[in-house]
């Protein structure tokens, strides 16, 4: 939006008038509104004129606006309006929320205090399982989409927030075949190489975060390719390994989520937000789905035909690996 735009501060969906610029996104211009019914503050997200006539970008802007809307729990933002303004850009109103993204968070508190930290990850699981069950995964689950509320030095809640990735159940794609969505820190295997993904995908995001969070550091490190490949087939170092003296509950459960194979994970985001929560108890004799996981499938992540096959043999390669006889 230029100056001009932005002084008309024209009110959107008959309620959303614009106030200023708040920043500027990666496609998006974000801007402060308030609701001149309530008096409260927005905020508003409105597709750059540069990018919305590029092929589905204005339908993956409009799908985060629709899928947002299928939600309503006190984890996730909250969508209050979307459309396309009088200048023909579309837009998509969101509740204001007073706080910083966790990545800002953890870079003035690299590892925090265990309990809180739980607390955090519980909160945020149980958004992303409302999320799961509106027949959405994220994809792309990381600090910088998780939004903390509260204390400036202890906050209290966390909302799961950009839902720009998400891939939505019974929509058709917008990927073109062979791109991986996501942020490569967090992705799991089956979204390096762009096989089909699902509730567990998110699962193996979470743990990512949470590794980060208690350790100080992430699993795998690195960049491009090389990352990419170590992701593919290293081990997962254990939490233990960096910090000795972690809960041994929250080692197993962070070793299940981040499991090469998806059927070694926790097979809902219900299911890993428990255990976390297991894990904030003094009750260490509390059974763990971690521990009935543990027993599951060799720990391989097998690449489905085509393309996915292709992307993880090349990466394989990287490494210098074999690549096994999978076939077609």
């Amino acid at each position: 939006l230029d100056d001009d735009r932005l002084a008309r501060a024209h009110v959107l969906a008959g309620r959303y008038a614009v106030r200023g610029l708040r920043g500027q996104g990666a496609m998006t211009q974000v801007l402060l509104g308030e609701d001149v019914r309530s008096g409260e503050p927005v905020v508003i997200k409105v597709l750059d004129a540069g990018f919305s006539s590029l092929p589905g970008v204005a339908e993956r802007f409009a799908r985060e606006a629709e899928a947002l809307g299928r939600i309503s729990h006190p984890h996730v933002v909250r969508s209050l309006a979307a459309g396309i303004a009088s200048d023909g850009l579309p837009f998509h109103v969101l509740e204001h929320l007073a706080g910083e993204g966790l990545d800002e968070w953890l870079r003035r508190e690299p590892r925090p205090p265990v309990a809180l930290g739980l607390r955090l990850l519980v909160q945020t699981a149980s958004g992303l399982e409302a999320v799961h069950r509106a027949g959405i995964v994220h994809r792309d689950v990381k600090p910088a989409n998780v939004m903390v509320l509260g204390d400036h030095d202890a906050p209290r809640v966390a909302k799961v927030v950009d839902l720009g990735f998400a891939r939505v159940e019974g929509a058709s794609s917008l990927t073109p075949p062979g791109t991986a969505l996501g942020t490569l820190a967090y992705m799991a295997p089956e979204q390096l190489v762009s096989d089909a993904v699902d509730a567990r995908t998110d699962v193996y995001a979470l743990a990512v975060v949470a590794f980060r969070m208690f350790s100080g550091r992430l699993p795998f490190e690195g960049d491009g390719l090389d990352l990419m490949a170590r992701q593919l087939a290293e081990p997962c170092p254990s939490l233990d390994s960096l910090v000795p003296d972690a809960d041994p509950r929250l080692v197993r459960v962070l070793r299940a989520a981040l499991s090469k194979n998806p059927a070694r994970r926790h097979p809902t985001m219900a299911a890993l937000r428990d255990d976390l929560a297991r894990c904030t108890t003094p009750d260490t004799r509390s059974l763990l789905v971690a521990d009935s996981l543990a027993s599951g499938p060799v720990d391989v992540f097998v690449p489905g035909p085509g393309m996915p096959r292709q992307a993880a043999c090349f990466l394989l390669r990287r490494l210098g690996r074999p690549v096994p006889e999978w076939g077609d």
